[in-house]
């Protein structure tokens, strides 16, 4: 009995005085605040939007060979899980809802705050003309997102 009163009691120590050490906020991580408080962070997260854009160069021929149009030339495609029918909710190749309603938000999240980035003064003159730009650049792009999301 004393055994476990004294086995309990360090558990307790350890686990109790590990809080402070297990709170710790990672001063490495950008906020969006952080982002869009300079006109060239937010510059970089509309650069990131057009890096969110699907690649459909190559994928383009799986599909064909998702139906019986035509044969893939890999032994072990993607596609051919389609054809198999071993594909579902929760394996499915070609699924991309989570990345693209990630990239919905990441849009919103830029035609929200683009309007109140500071701008220094010395870049004024080459920023400022550019944010109505920006903006019907992102809502092509949440468009395009949107759009990429009704094909499947």
């Amino acid at each position: 009995m004393k055994k476990n009163t004294i086995i309990f009691l360090i558990t307790a120590l350890i686990t109790f005085s590990c809080q402070d050490f297990l709170n710790v906020v990672p001063n490495e991580l950008i906020s969006e605040e952080d982002v869009y408080d300079n006109i060239k962070n937010a510059d970089a997260a509309l650069a990131n939007l057009y890096n969110a854009l699907p690649n459909d160069g190559f994928p383009e021929p799986e599909l064909g060979a998702g139906t019986d149009e035509c044969k893939h030339h890999w032994e072990n495609p993607p596609i051919l899980k389609y054809n198999l029918g071993a594909w579902g909710p929760t394996d499915n190749p070609y699924d991309n809802w989570t990345a693209r309603y990630r990239n919905i938000r990441a849009a919103n999240i830029f035609l929200k705050n683009i309007e109140k980035t500071t701008i220094p003064g010395d870049l004024a003159s080459y920023y400022t003309p550019r944010i109505p730009r920006y903006v019907a650049e992102a809502r092509f792009l949440r468009a395009m997102f949107y759009f990429e999301l009704f094909k499947r």
